[in-house]
């Protein structure tokens, strides 16, 4: 935090270090913007010929993204041969243990290479600060921390992964976040046609290793997921699957009567304007408070909902996962 509040203290020339594209090179475009970019690194700079890779499949097509012409080519150093002899050596790998082994050996690489740069160079604590992204930061890092110079790295919080998905990716979310209960915190599924079975989550259920979910759908979706069937597959399976998981009581088949779309009744639930649509909303809770949150527009289609975006966000930020324990941690708004 003090080296923060010291890059906070007067006008410094920023140097921004990171592997790939990560937030359309946000950080180097708007100090550029403000002309306080000192230098951009990164892996691969798409300066020439990134229209033509744009038209190529596969890989090439990625490379194209590898450039933004917000940030000045004269600020620019890449190491594009290297970095992508690190990228086909990557796709050897035969594991997850593999990859993962394969993304410390690229990081390691390419701050290595940011660290050689910076060496030949001037710099001074009082004039200079870097923005450094995670994976490739280390011995960057610890090369400008012995130097004085203030840094600060956007890292990714394992603590707080979250999914979402449309159609067959919102099942694909729930049935991944149940298989990766460990390190999931929380699911954010859309008109999924149907959903986990109640089976799978007591195959994973610990003791405080909940997982919560924010669902949504409309009654127009092609694939009819609300109204729940009373019958047969239905996403009433995933609700239950959930409840279970959480320690929440639901019965084991849905009631119409209860609530007219998603057959459970829910806490606090009323119809009430949500965007352009109007939705029946509601919640089920454990002792820990809120874990799902189920939203049934009417009418819509088999489409994302962008005006749910907000409150989606909203209900899945309040949760963490400790990666240590499994456990899920709820950190709501005070």
């Amino acid at each position: 935090m003090s080296s923060v509040g010291r890059v906070r203290d007067q006008q410094r020339q920023w140097v921004v270090s990171q592997i790939g594209s990560r937030e359309h090179y946000a950080a180097a475009r708007g100090l550029a913007a403000r002309g306080t970019l000192d230098h951009l690194y990164t892996d691969i700079w798409a300066r020439h010929g990134h229209s033509f890779l744009r038209q190529l499949p596969g890989p090439f097509k990625t490379i194209a993204g590898r450039y933004h012409a917000d940030v000045p080519a004269d600020r620019v150093t890449s190491f594009n041969a290297g970095s992508i002899a690190q990228m086909i050596r990557s796709r050897g790998a035969t594991d997850t243990q593999a990859t993962y082994r394969s993304f410390i050996e690229t990081g390691r690489w390419f701050a290595e290479q940011v660290t050689r740069k910076l060496s030949n160079r001037q710099m001074d604590d009082s004039s200079h600060a870097a923005f450094l992204y995670c994976t490739g930061a280390l011995e960057t890092m610890q090369y400008l921390r012995d130097r004085g110079i203030p840094s600060v790295v956007d890292q990714i919080d394992p603590g707080r992964v979250y999914l979402t998905g449309l159609s067959a990716g919102a099942a694909n979310s729930m049935s991944y976040g149940l298989n990766n209960i460990s390190r999931i915190a929380a699911i954010a599924p859309a008109s999924a046609p149907f959903g986990s079975a109640i089976e799978v989550a007591q195959k994973v259920k610990r003791n405080g290793n909940y997982l919560p979910m924010f669902f949504i759908a409309g009654t127009h979706d092609m694939y009819k997921p609300i109204p729940v069937a009373t019958s047969g597959r239905s996403l009433y399976s995933a609700i239950r699957a959930f409840a279970f998981l959480n320690d929440i009581t639901v019965p084991e088949a849905p009631d119409l009567g209860a609530n007219e779309l998603f057959g459970v009744k829910l806490e606090n639930q009323a119809w009430t304007a949500f965007g352009f649509s109007r939705a029946l909303v509601g919640t089920l809770s454990n002792k820990q408070g809120s874990m799902i949150k189920l939203v049934g527009l009417d009418p819509y289609g088999h489409w994302n909902y962008t005006p749910a975006a907000a409150e989606m966000w909203k209900f899945i930020s309040q949760f963490r996962r400790d990666t240590a324990t499994g456990k899920l941690q709820v950190v709501r708004p005070r």
